[in-house]
């Protein structure tokens, strides 16, 4: 904000740094559990099928969860004073 940014930028920018690798992992396991799936049928007993809800809820909790860890530094990073944070630079 220091450099002409307004708040909702810094929020998107802190939205996109905390949200990005937690979207990248989903990906990659929701793409690594549909591979191994037919695998994994046949070595565990009990599994059977394409499990919707879990492929839809535990991607969407995971989600949740890294939206809520970066609730706290994005609200910090918005109430920081602009020539405070320069000072320390």
């Amino acid at each position: 904000m220091a450099i002409g940014a307004s708040p909702s930028d810094v929020a998107s920018f802190a939205l996109r740094e905390a949200l990005g690798p937690a979207l990248a992992g989903v990906a990659v396991g929701m793409a690594g559990s549909l591979a191994l799936h037919g695998i994994l049928t046949k070595l565990v007993v009990g599994v059977h099928g394409l499990d919707f809800a879990a492929l839809v809820f535990a991607p969407a909790a995971l989600l949740l969860v890294a939206l809520a860890a970066s609730v706290v530094p994005l609200r910090r990073a918005m109430r920081v004073d602009p020539i405070t944070a320069l000072r320390f630079e």
